[in-house]
């Protein structure tokens, strides 16, 4: 494993020069890609999961599946994953983060040990997926941020939306500043993927678009894990195995209209 990405993975097996590099969240892990396999063939884990609720409809926590997961569960997540899917058929080494999960705070701290770390131009494609913000994030508004406004002219609801507009252009611009240097210095190639859609107002050509959105959480929506066992109903909600396929499918469309 190269020595910049210590704090990933290598998720395939293939044997290539080139790279693909997937920074994000639970989405990008690929979280829930095995429970159809657990039904099937460890109905065992779907007994406890049935003991475990009363309600008709169970949505299945990260902090109930943990303990069940397999070495032979992450492999299958990973080929399952719209991230081995795309390095796959780009015949491209895939990394990605080795724990669940993932902060835009904690990746930014990653793609900073990049431009540190690295000093030689390579054939490398960075997908960085915005996720939802954290604590981490943000703090307390200022008063030198509610100086801007004068409160007897302002609504305060507007105040607070283009304080809130103003710090998402901020993280924006921290990962873009970042993403700059390794495209402009080391050759690679970046884009963005957008999970709830609050940073592709600040599109500049990098993000995905997934249909007609610059976010995928359409698609979150509309395609989540859905597990049917007696008579419950067993949700993870994130992308089943077709959302992946979609979701690689628009990255590649991406890719193939600039390369």
């Amino acid at each position: 494993m190269h020595k910049i990405y210590y704090q990933l993975e290598l998720s395939n097996t293939l044997d290539s020069d080139k790279e693909i590099v997937f920074l994000g969240d639970s989405f990008t892990w690929g979280q829930g890609l095995y429970l159809n396999d657990w039904r099937k063939n460890r109905p065992e884990i779907f007994d406890f999961f049935y003991k475990e609720t009363n309600d008709y409809e169970h949505h299945i926590q990260w902090t109930s599946q943990e303990k069940f997961v397999t070495n032979d569960d992450l492999i299958l997540k990973n080929k399952l994953s719209f991230t081995n899917i795309v390095a796959d058929y780009l015949n491209r080494k895939c990394y990605k983060r080795t724990q669940n999960g993932g902060s835009i705070s904690g990746n930014k701290q990653i793609l900073n040990s990049f431009c540190n770390l690295e000093s030689t131009k390579k054939d490398t494609i960075l997908i960085f997926q915005f996720t939802s913000l954290g604590r981490n994030d943000f703090s307390y508004i200022t008063n030198e941020e509610m100086s801007k406004y004068n409160l007897k002219e302002h609504i305060k609801d507007e105040i607070i939306t283009n304080i809130l507009n103003d710090r998402l252009f901020e993280i924006y611009n921290s990962i873009d500043i970042l993403i700059n240097d390794l495209e402009n210095r080391l050759g690679w190639k970046c884009y963005y993927l957008d999970w709830l859609g609050d940073f592709g107002k600040f599109d500049n050509g990098r993000f995905i678009n997934v249909g007609q959105h610059k976010s995928f959480f359409d698609l979150v929506t509309n395609m989540p894990i859905k597990i049917e066992y007696k008579d419950k109903i067993f949700y993870d909600f994130h992308l089943n195995e077709m959302g992946n396929k979609i979701l690689a499918e628009s990255i590649l469309t991406k890719l193939n209209l600039e390369n």
